[in-house]
């Protein structure tokens, strides 16, 4: 879709919905949870991540998820970055 090629702002999400009938749904998300009009803080990328780590096809316990949000957290004085990654294998 040419409306969505963006080159600097990131166009909001949209979903379609077609149904056999020939009705048909179009939604635009504004104002999301983690776009610029409504930045997400650490405790809601915290959660996010708990709840996705919470239905990973490779079950990561309570300690990895914990070490790897404190890793993340710090991100930016970590001497490797790879450990983060390390500690998810």
């Amino acid at each position: 879709d040419a409306s969505l090629d963006w080159k600097l702002d990131l166009p909001p999400g949209r979903v379609e919905i077609h149904a056999l009938d020939g009705r048909s749904w179009t939604k635009e998300g504004h104002n999301v949870p983690g776009n610029a009009d409504n930045p997400m803080d650490w405790s809601d990328i915290s959660a996010k991540f708990r709840e996705c780590a919470s239905v990973s096809a490779k079950p990561v316990s309570d300690k990895t998820i914990a070490r790897v949000l404190e890793l993340a957290e710090n991100l930016e004085s970590l001497p490797d970055a790879t450990e983060l990654l390390r500690d998810l294998c």
